[in-house]
């Protein structure tokens, strides 16, 4: 249910892009993974999970962050060491193999996401629990007592608790891991958006059931009351018409009240071309083979990086709008 109300889930869930797709991958995979632990006979379950990691892998370059958590529980658990460690090794291999025709592709695909600095940012300590907030709906309270929850199950089960419930942690882990490598590598690289996070999003309510239970020392009316408090504020917080955020009729807007002919105009990312042009211009739109140079003769152009910007050109016009793909500044 928790998922279910959640607002950058919805509003992800209906976009074209690969979101959606990228959480089942990986929560399928995540599942299979446990089961090939659990499993006496662990062919299937090996199966399963080496040909949704490779779907995995090639639905989106986040998904490096999955298979780490996988390999880490498979080395760190002496238990699971023992269980799967060969088979884990092999589903490792099919992947890699699997995986060499697009390596070029995702070296090229990652130089050119680090080079992409137009909008630099810097993190702040605040950011962790800010960007939390993006699985409570944006809504403090929610978020202060989803966060208390999960720091309070940390608190015993890993520190006090001499009995660590292993899957438990594991589950846990799927969130906390990922979660704290994407904000220390934000401090170089902008990844931590929110629907690059988003594959987190099963991770974090699945932990936040289990903290829930776990607190509670399975009293069953202690449960009840927390859960459908926690599952009432999420539900009351819910907005099935919330924006997703990108504002390209906003932007075209700008672009008609402010555009002369001596006027230059950057799209940033380039992602967001077909949205922009869809709003812009419906008939450039529908000639996809020629759009770009048809925004181009406009004096628009879709930018990824201050480096596509010709700059010999700023001399020649009288004012320059720099339009932000999901914003506008």
């Amino acid at each position: 249910l928790l998922f279910t109300f959640s607002n950058l889930n919805l509003i992800l869930s209906h976009t074209s892009r690969v979101y959606a797709l990228f959480i089942l991958l990986t929560t399928a995979s995540m599942y299979f993974y446990f089961s090939l632990i659990d499993a006496d006979k662990k062919q299937k379950w090996l199966i399963a999970l080496t040909i949704t990691n490779i779907f995995l892998i090639y639905s989106h370059f986040l998904a490096l962050f999955v298979l780490a958590i996988q390999f880490f529980y498979t080395l760190l658990y002496n238990s699971t060491r023992k269980k799967i460690l060969r088979q884990y090794i092999i589903s490792t291999l099919v992947l890699l193999i699997s995986y060499l025709p697009y390596a070029y592709t995702f070296l090229i695909r990652l130089t050119t996401t680090v080079n992409q600095n137009l909008i630099p940012y810097k993190s702040k300590i605040s950011d962790l629990y800010l960007l939390m907030t993006n699985f409570c709906n944006n809504w403090h309270l929610l978020s202060i007592l989803l966060a208390g929850i999960m720091l309070l199950f940390i608190l015993f089960s890993l520190i006090i608790d001499r009995e660590k419930p292993k899957y438990e942690i594991m589950i846990l882990g799927w969130f906390i891991i990922p979660y704290l490598l994407m904000f220390l590598i934000s401090y170089q690289l902008l990844i931590t958006i929110p629907r690059y996070i988003l594959f987190l999003s099963p991770g974090f309510y699945l932990s936040i059931m289990i903290a829930i239970k776990y607190l509670s020392k399975n009293k069953k009316i202690i449960q009840i009351v927390i859960t459908s408090i926690c599952v009432g504020l999420m539900i009351y917080s819910f907005k099935p018409n919330a924006s997703d955020g990108f504002q390209s009729e906003e932007a075209v807007s700008i672009i008609r009240k402010n555009k002369s002919d001596s006027t230059l105009v950057y799209v940033f990312p380039s992602w967001t071309d077909l949205i922009f042009t869809y709003h812009y211009n419906k008939e450039i739109f529908k000639d996809y083979g020629n759009y770009k140079k048809r925004l181009n003769q406009d004096n628009i152009f879709l930018i990824d990086c201050d480096n596509d910007i010709d700059t010999s050109r700023l001399s020649e016009v009288s004012e320059v709008l720099l339009l932000y793909g999901w914003n506008t500044f």
